[in-house]
């Protein structure tokens, strides 16, 4: 088991998986108090993640229970229909990026991007930070990557090794962000960089987004067909 490995690719695809919160750090980034407003929200959707992550591994046996109808059906499905659904739904997923890109190409001064854009212009320090709160409590719905991480670490019996994963997985979640942050301090006393974060912070939006959906569902189409030609897919079933 290669843990740190693990970590870090499913930290990554977690970040890549929900890119809204880079691009509102982006936009934040474009504000009058750039690195105190976004750092703020950038230190209260950590704060959120981490905690989520600490308790969902506390209550990890009572989850287990409660999802077990569940995953006792799931894990009732052939390996042959499992791979075969993927296939189908990765290959429905990277055909409908045109129809993405279409539709936002037609939203054009209407994109919600845009309209944060203006919201973010007076937003202060505390109050990015409690939306930032917020914005990850809400996003937590859809953190699967997460849950299925905790999950595996908590059925390795990590001992306190597992606040140490945990962290790590964080770490690899934030980087993304951390990447932009460190751009912004070294272009930022750049002319017109402000500017420039908000006519590309919509554009860049759009190529994270289609570049996730793509590479994402090329994965998954390796991975079933590797099963359906030699028996062995690249990763385990993640239900």
């Amino acid at each position: 088991m290669n843990l740190p490995l693990i970590t870090l690719s499913t930290g990554l695809f977690d970040s890549f998986s929900t890119t809204f919160q880079i691009l509102i750090f982006i936009l934040l980034l474009a504000t009058a108090r750039p690195l105190a407003t976004a750092g703020s929200f950038f230190a209260g959707v950590t704060l959120v993640y981490c905690l989520a992550g600490f308790g969902m591994y506390s209550t990890m046996d009572q989850l287990a229970v409660l999802l077990k109808p569940f995953s006792d059906i799931l894990a009732s499905v052939p390996d042959s229909h499992y791979y075969r659904s993927q296939l189908i739904s990765s290959i429905v997923m990277i055909a409908v990026v045109p129809l993405y890109v279409a539709l936002e190409k037609r939203s054009g001064e209407q994109s919600p991007l845009k309209r944060l854009s203006v919201l973010f212009a007076r937003i202060s320090p505390r109050g990015a930070f409690v939306f930032g709160m917020g914005f990850q409590m809400l996003n937590l719905a859809g953190s699967i990557p997460y849950f299925l991480y905790v999950q595996f670490i908590h059925s390795k019996d990590l001992g306190s090794g597992f606040a140490t994963a945990l962290l790590g997985y964080n770490l690899a979640y934030a980087l993304p962000t951390l990447v932009v942050a460190v751009i912004y301090l070294i272009y930022r006393h750049r002319e017109n960089i402000h500017e420039r974060l908000h006519l590309h912070a919509h554009r860049t939006n759009q190529q994270i987004t289609v570049w996730s959906i793509v590479g994402f569902s090329l994965v998954l189409i390796v991975d079933s067909a590797l099963f359906f030609m030699r028996g062995t897919p690249l990763f385990h079933r993640f239900f």
